[in-house]
C-alpha cells in the first residue's frame, strides 16, 4: 500500500503560526530602523545647510561688513546657499554677524532645529510648530 507524502493540516496551520508571530517581532523592529535612518537623513541635510551658511558667513558676510543677522527663507527663491543634501520643503535660517547660525526647517513630517549657542541639530517628527529655538 502506498503512503501519502505531504503535510497535515495541522502542521501548515502551525508553520503559519510561526511565521505570524516571527512577523509581529520583527515589523516594528524594521519600521524603527527605517524612521531612525530618515531622521539621520534630515541630521546629515540640516548639518550641510548649517555648514553652507557658515561658509556663506566667512566669503560674504565678514569681506563685506555686514553687521546685521541675514535671514534666508526656504524654499529659497535664489540659492544663497551652496549645499549638499536634501532641500527643506520650508523653513528659515538666520547668520548673525558673529557667525552664530541658528535654523527651523520642515522636511515632510520632520522638524529639524539647532540653537545658536549649541552645535547639536535636533529632529522630532511631527511637531505641532517648526519655530527657531531662542
Amino acid at each position: 500500500m502506498k503512503r501519502n507524502q505531504g503535510f497535515t493540516l495541522l502542521e501548515l496551520l502551525a508553520v503559519m503560526v510561526v511565521l505570524g508571530v516571527i512577523v509581529l517581532i520583527a515589523v516594528p523592529m524594521i519600521m524603527d530602523v527605517i524612521e531612525n535612518s530618515k531622521m539621520g537623513t534630515i541630521k546629515n541635510s540640516a548639518s550641510g545647510i548649517v555648514d553652507a551658511a557658515r561658509q556663506y558667513h566667512a566669503l560674504e558676510m565678514e569681506d563685506k561688513g555686514v553687521t546685521t543677522n541675514v535671514t534666508i527663507t526656504f524654499p529659497e527663491t535664489e540659492k544663497t546657499l551652496e549645499y549638499d543634501g536634501e532641500d527643506p520643503d520650508r523653513g528659515t535660517v538666520v547668520i548673525e554677524p558673529s557667525g552664530k547660525v541658528s535654523l527651523a526647517l520642515m522636511y515632510g513630517k520632520y522638524c529639524a532645529t539647532k540653537a545658536k549657542s549649541t552645535d547639536k541639530i535636533t529632529v522630532i517628527k511631527s511637531p505641532a510648530s517648526c519655530t527657531l529655538p531662542s
